[in-house]
């Protein structure tokens, strides 16, 4: 959406559906004047919601770019604040993304509560040095940012994404390596199973040798999701099942 340049713009939108692929929402605003999207509840397709519904393999990207004041409202969402989700990223530019999605209110803005390099339950890691996992572990998303080559080494062990998240942003222009073990995810879907979802706009090759595994402990089957412009290397065995908006050089799958 692009706003007027000589008065404000209010677009409200009664419903939207996300399906499975990936989306984008871009609101550019003009010098001077303000430009704003109203849109209804979001949440998975099992979520008692009346407007917006995410279904399994559905992703978002919110752009809010322009010279003036944009912004995208969720009226209704059943997150009060804090992180969306990891359908729902967040870049100041078409085709770029630097941050998860978060509300303030009922007001899309990047998400900032990034726990640096350290993998333990409820943390959203902001990976800024390689790291090599010691035992099995879980995290709640990924996020690779700081623009050099990175290296998590799983150690021969267990990553689970509690919120099925992994993020290398377009800030990422290093390549990437998550290899020597095997992820799942544990974030639920609409439709019975776990979405595992990869946003890659980063600049160089995000190369996951880990093996791709289904939730075991909850006993549900992962479907992996890729979104963004970067190129996804998915060389090691994966189990899961693809829905691949990305851009994959290799897909074992």
């Amino acid at each position: 959406m692009v706003g007027n340049g000589a008065a404000a713009t209010v677009q409200d939108i009664a419903g939207l559906r996300l399906l499975a692929g990936a989306s984008e929402i871009v609101i550019t605003s003009q010098a001077g004047q303000s430009a704003t999207l109203n849109l209804g509840s979001v949440g998975n397709g099992t979520m008692s919601v009346s407007r917006v519904q995410r279904h399994r393999g559905g992703v978002l990207n919110f752009v809010l770019a322009g010279a003036g004041s944009a912004s995208i409202s969720l009226s209704g969402n059943n997150v009060s604040s804090g992180f969306l989700g990891a359908w729902a990223t967040y870049g100041e530019g078409s085709g770029e993304a630097t941050s998860w999605a978060a509300l303030n209110g009922t007001l899309v803005e990047a998400f900032t509560d990034y726990v640096a390099n350290v993998l333990a339950t409820g943390n959203h890691t902001d990976v800024t040095t390689d790291l090599l996992l010691g035992g099995d572990a879980s995290t709640s998303t990924l996020r690779f940012n700081d623009g050099l080559q990175r290296a998590l080494d799983l150690g021969g062990h267990l990553l689970t994404m509690e919120q099925g998240g992994i993020l290398v942003t377009s800030s990422q222009s290093g390549d990437v390596d998550l290899s020597n073990g095997t992820l799942t995810s544990a974030w639920e879907n609409d439709a019975g199973g776990n979405d595992l979802v990869i946003h890659q706009y980063g600049g160089g090759v995000f190369k996951v040798g880990a093996q791709i595994v289904d939730d075991a402990v909850n006993g549900r089957a992962v479907t992996l999701v890729t979104a963004g412009s970067g190129i996804i290397d998915l060389s090691g065995n994966s189990l899961a099942t693809p829905i691949l908006a990305g851009r994959c050089l290799t897909a074992q799958l």
